[in-house]
């Protein structure tokens, strides 16, 4: 750090001193400690935990058509934050920015993975690496630069760019299973690059605003995937090869990859055009339209949208706005063709899974994220008052999914939500707000045929699940009849919140919400929840760069479903 501040020292000591009179700013040197106990991942997650100096630069220098400024903060070798600005007259204004900080992650002991039953059947865990410090070092540059020529004031051509480097080491997992749950943690390299660059071009004229917009993304994992060999699929008990033919891959496969982070690429185009005055109202209008891809498994995922917002005063005290989006989201199908090796033992040696039970293992996957949505915002401000005002809201929103089902032979869902909100000012440095909503939505998400089995499927014991006529998971799976969800059919919530300020920099805030819950459309029981919270938090703030907090939390939360847990031994 001191070669640093003579090096800037030098550096001013050789400018004119004619220019470095026209330099402005701040230069403040600083120094800080700190010191770990117990997990730093958890006290500082994303701060440096280094002792040293620091320092911060402002400084502008002006000069006829021209500006440069810098601004600087190096807290330690891994968390800073600097940003340079310039303008030539008034043809280029240019930002950029470079911070870096620490992610200090948790280490996961496994501790929790150590189990066994009769007949040796376990559950363990072996962490090869036990006294290693995971962590990701985040670096970010960005740039956005406008160019406008005098001859063309109407036009500014605009460019962005960003690049993000995040490197360090994780914990990677991976799970054998059938002769043992063994789980494995090993150190993994991480080295994720993501390159974004875009430009723009945006025209005015007689009061519009048109901006069309392209971008591009690159990101790519710069480090190999761990691989492991599997144990050997056996019978836990009997250490003999019955799985053989209900098995993808184990001992004989060799090394396997697993824990990918995979390389993608996404191309944006983007159309905007606004106008703060169409017949009264102000108007903006957006057409998107993005295609992600997979570069390891060629998947894509492409989304097309158009949005348009309108606002209007309509008096002194009322003012309504709207905002209406449509989108689409379509996947590439992705067909599995699953292994199928013979059983080596057993009364079906020499036979597949498929073979001796007919079931098809092999399936074309058709994603719940492909769907249509179209929605609406609708709103309408009225002042009660100078500093009191009263809003009310309507949204609407149907989601129509492709390929997942909300109920049976339904694939759409429609929400209507209401919304009554209150905002005052009544006295100096007192602020209160209320809010009441109450939606409705006819299908919501859920699972169908989830859960439950309403009569045992084997009523008999049989000496092994291998004997003729035993039942199979996937017939378990198949008589499944209740549906399940986590998603309310209606709901009420309330929250009034209040905010007083006894003196500059210093504040108190008290909350209260309440949200109750419930799905009556379940096919076998029903869904609720309730739940309640109070915060209230004391801030100060005596001086610029000191702040303090202290608050308290207090919660409830309530809920009702179904849970069936099936009894089986094989």
């Amino acid at each position: 750090m001191k070669a640093r501040y003579s090096l800037f020292a030098l550096l001013l000591a050789w400018y004119p001193a004619s220019l470095l009179a026209q330099v402005t700013g701040t230069v403040q040197l600083g120094g800080h400690g700190t010191s770990e106990k117990d997990n730093p991942a958890r006290a500082a997650e994303y701060s440096t935990t280094q002792s040293g100096p620091d320092a911060a630069v402002s400084l502008q220098y002006k000069a006829d058509g021209f500006y440069l400024g810098l601004e600087s903060l190096a807290l330690s070798s891994d968390q800073q934050k600097h940003a340079l600005t310039f303008e030539l007259g008034r043809m280029v204004r240019s930002h950029t920015t470079f911070s870096k900080l620490p992610h200090r992650l948790v280490h996961d002991s496994l501790a929790n993975l150590a189990g066994a039953i009769a007949d040796v059947k376990i559950v363990y865990a072996t962490d090869m690496d036990p006294a290693a410090r995971y962590g990701i070092r985040y670096d970010e540059l960005t740039n956005h630069t406008d160019i406008q020529l005098p001859q063309a004031p109407w036009l500014t051509i605009s460019t962005d760019y960003r690049e993000q480097w995040r490197q360090g080491h994780v914990q990677a997992l991976s799970t054998s299973h059938c002769y043992s749950c063994h789980v494995v943690s090993v150190t993994r390299s991480l080295d994720l690059h993501t390159k974004d660059a875009g430009i723009s071009a945006q025209a005015s004229f007689g009061g519009w605003h048109v901006k069309a917009t392209v971008s591009s993304r690159d990101a790519r994992e710069r480090e190999g995937a761990p691989t492991r060999t599997y144990e050997r699929a056996q019978h836990p008990a009997l250490r003999t090869p019955l799985f053989d033919d209900r098995v993808v891959f184990d001992e004989r496969s060799g090394p396997l990859p697993y824990g990918w982070y995979p390389s993608q690429e996404k191309d944006t185009y983007r159309l905007a055009i606004n106008n703060a005055n169409v017949f009264g109202f102000s108007l903006a209008l957006s057409v998107t339209s993005s295609e992600l891809s997979n570069t390891h498994t060629g998947n894509e995922v492409d989304y097309d949208g158009i949005s348009l917002a309108l606002a209007r005063k309509l008096s002194d005290k009322a003012r309504l706005s709207a905002f209406i989006r449509s989108y689409s989201i379509d996947s590439t199908p992705y067909f599995y063709d699953s292994p199928e090796p013979a059983a080596v033992a057993g009364p079906y040696a020499g036979k597949t899974y498929r073979q001796r039970y007919g079931f098809d293992p092999d399936y074309l996957r058709l994603s719940a994220l492909d769907r249509d949505v179209v929605e609406g915002t609708f709103k309408l401000s009225y002042k009660l008052g100078k500093l009191t005002t009263l809003t009310g809201q309507y949204q609407a929103r149907q989601i129509d999914r492709t390929n997942y089902q909300v109920a049976p032979g339904e694939t759409t869902t429609l929400e209507n939500t209401f919304k009554l909100l209150f905002a005052s000012r009544p006295a100096k440095g007192l602020q209160l707000r209320a809010g009441l909503t109450f939606a409705d939505i006819s299908h919501p998400f859920m699972a169908l045929n989830a859960a439950c089995n309403p009569d045992p499927l084997q009523p008999n014991s049989v000496p092994s699940p291998l004997a003729p006529g035993s039942v199979q998971y996937y017939q378990i799976h198949d008589a499944r009849v209740a549906d399940l969800t986590s998603s309310p059919s209606r709901f009420w919530e309330a929250k009034v919140s209040g905010a007083y300020q006894f003196a500059p920099g210093m504040q108190a805030n008290l909350s209260y919400q309440w949200w109750d819950g419930e799905n009556n459309d379940l096919d076998l029981t029903n869904w609720s929840k309730n739940v309640q919270g109070v915060t209230a938090t004391l801030s100060l703030a005596p001086a610029e760069r000191l702040q303090g907090y202290l608050g308290a939390t207090y919660g409830r939360r309530e809920t009702e479903t179904f849970v069936c847990i099936p009894l089986m031994d094989g």
